[in-house]
């Protein structure tokens, strides 16, 4: 009988996890929009664009793109990573070897666009559009996306 209720209780409580997370979840045509904002926005739209490690730079778990905040303002890198990341198209990866990790933060306007950018060696550069910066807290994806052209060009910025 004990056992009956705690698996009952398991069950129960697996439901309601799942339910909000289905309640909490933004639908597909807001996560579109959201997505669309970023890959789409003209480059004269983007007030600064601020390229970060991703997670603890000293983890080595993730290999970093690069060890200290960078902040863009100039117009013409802007547009030149605004360009390369207009190129992502969806993509479901499969098992991608990280070689390096950042997060992008793209500010068109007053809003806030926060991306994790993965260079993989089997799955290209990877971007998945994401609502908070912290890779250690509860966050909601947008969907990842494929955008090649953007590892050259963020390596580039990076080095100089």
């Amino acid at each position: 009988m004990v056992v009956r209720c705690a698996g009952c209780l398991l069950v129960a409580a697996a439901g309601g996890f799942t339910v909000c997370v289905a309640l909490t979840r933004p639908t597909p045509i807001a996560s579109r929009r959201i997505s669309d904002k970023v890959f789409r926005t003209s480059p004269h739209d983007i007030t600064s664009i601020e390229i970060r490690p991703y997670g603890d730079p000293l983890d080595s778990a993730y290999p970093q793109l690069l060890t200290a905040p960078l902040i863009i303002r100039d117009s013409s890198k802007m547009a030149t990573i605004q360009n390369a990341i207009s190129s992502a198209t969806t993509f479901s990866p499969n098992h991608p070897d990280l070689l390096w990790a950042c997060v992008l933060i793209v500010r068109i306007g007053s809003d806030k666009h926060i991306c994790e950018v993965r260079g993989t060696s089997n799955a290209g550069v990877l971007i998945e559009v994401v609502s908070s910066a912290d890779v250690s807290s509860w966050r909601t994806g947008y969907g990842t996306y494929q955008a090649s052209k953007l590892g050259p060009v963020l390596k580039s910025i990076a080095a100089e």
